[in-house]
């Protein structure tokens, strides 16, 4: 800043026009003057001390000026340094704020990745718990259907063999009693014959005789099928007990049958405890990945209200050469890169240089990802292409395009494969 001082102008001690002090002094001087002899004679020295002060105070005032200028300008020096101090301090502060808010949004954006993740895998293993529980419920179903059509055809054997054994004893009692009732028959008949031959003896003795051996003959006939009956009968009962004790094994198959299945009901209360388990975790990790969701977006909020607030205190752009130019990657970068990663197109042009200046509108929020711009030929004509980001999966690309602010949002950009790009 050029600032002009004042100089001292020193007065002549014969003017034609002196200066009201001087004017005031020699009416000062004039009014001490005794008589006009002494006047005349101290005229022109009074003059000389008159002119002598006068030139005195213009340079003492002169240089009280230029000390005051120089005080001021050293002051304007002083607060011009810490205007420029000042600013640059915000200008530190708000971009220091924009790359911690930026890594603490990274930093979120990568625990809800991981949450995501987390979420997901206890997803399939509780469709795995739920696909072995229903094949285990359908191998304990078939298994329990089986053992109860065994026992059903092992009772229905069992009741069967009763059944004949039973009319087997029936039909050899009725025997037995037919039998009891012929010989009882026929030793009445023999004391008849006695009896009649011992009072009418008309036949001859070895006719008697021949008669009485073959009732004889006929009674051991009859205790000979007595005793036959008796061993089917003790067969027939022994066949029973064995009956009976194959019920009894059967009843305590069907116990053990009872047991197991009661082991397996406990295992399909076991695993559904689990399940249940599982799906508090599961709501338990997706209130989390809500809170998180709700605290980023706080964040963002607060984060965008104090970048505005600073920016507001700041009267003044920071100059265009402080400000790094954005660094933009070519295709030979995007092929590169693995194919099954993401990345966000922006817009397309033919121009280029709309590209770079849409790009730098927004250089804040851009640099804090890669930039690729790639050129293309279609019908013809030659496309330019801006990409952002490098994503490894799509959830993670779908994320970051919905917190990208609405003016990069308003070509409507959309997350593409690098596999889908031309290589």
């Amino acid at each position: 800043m050029a600032t002009e001082r004042a100089t001292a102008i020193p007065t002549q001690p014969h003017s034609s026009s002196p200066s009201d002090t001087e004017t005031s002094a020699l009416d000062t001087q004039r009014e001490h003057t005794p008589s006009p002899s002494e006047s005349l004679n101290t005229d022109k020295p009074s003059l000389d001390n008159a002119s002598t002060t006068l030139r005195e105070r213009n340079e003492r005032f002169g240089r009280d000026i230029n000390s005051r200028i120089d005080l001021l300008e050293t002051h304007i020096g002083q607060t011009t340094s810490l205007v420029e101090r000042s600013q640059t301090f915000v200008r530190n502060a708000l971009d220091e704020l924009r790359e911690r808010m930026t890594q603490a949004l990274h930093e979120i954006e990568k625990r809800i990745t991981q949450q995501q993740n987390e979420n997901e895998a206890s997803r399939q293993k509780l469709e795995q718990s739920q696909t072995a529980l229903k094949k285990d419920l359908t191998d304990l179903t078939d298994e329990h259907n089986a053992t109860i059509a065994q026992v059903e055809a092992v009772a229905e054997q069992a009741y069967s063999a009763h059944q004949r054994i039973n009319q087997q004893h029936r039909y050899t009692q009725t025997q037995i009693v037919q039998l009891g009732i012929a010989a009882t028959a026929g030793i009445g008949l023999c004391l008849l014959l006695i009896g009649y031959f011992v009072y009418n003896p008309v036949a001859a003795p070895e006719e008697i005789k021949g008669k009485l051996q073959i009732l004889s003959a006929d009674a051991q006939l009859q205790k000979n099928q007595t005793t036959q009956i008796g061993n089917q009968l003790a067969q027939m009962e022994a066949q029973q007990t064995s009956t009976d004790a194959t019920l009894t094994g059967l009843q305590s198959e069907v116990g053990g049958l009872k047991s197991n299945e009661t082991v397996l009901l406990d295992r399909h209360q076991g695993q559904q405890n689990e399940i249940s388990k599982l799906r508090s975790e599961i709501n338990r990790l997706e209130q989390n990945l809500t809170q998180l969701q709700r605290t980023t977006t706080q964040q963002r909020a607060v984060a965008q209200r104090t970048t505005a607030t600073a920016s507001n205190t700041i009267s003044t752009r920071p100059p265009a050469a402080q400000i790094p130019a954005l660094l933009f990657r070519d295709g030979h970068w995007l092929n590169s890169r693995p194919s099954q990663h993401y990345v966000i197109q922006l817009a397309s042009s033919g121009s280029r240089a709309n590209l770079t200046q849409f790009a730098g509108s927004h250089a804040a929020i851009l640099r804090t990802q890669p930039l690729t711009l790639t050129t293309s030929r279609r019908n013809a004509q030659t496309w330019h292409h801006l990409y952002y980001g490098d994503y490894p999966n799509e959830l993670s690309a779908r994320t970051a395009l919905s917190h990208l602010p609405a003016s990069l949002r308003q070509n409507q950009p959309w997350v593409r494969q690098i596999a889908s790009l031309a290589r």
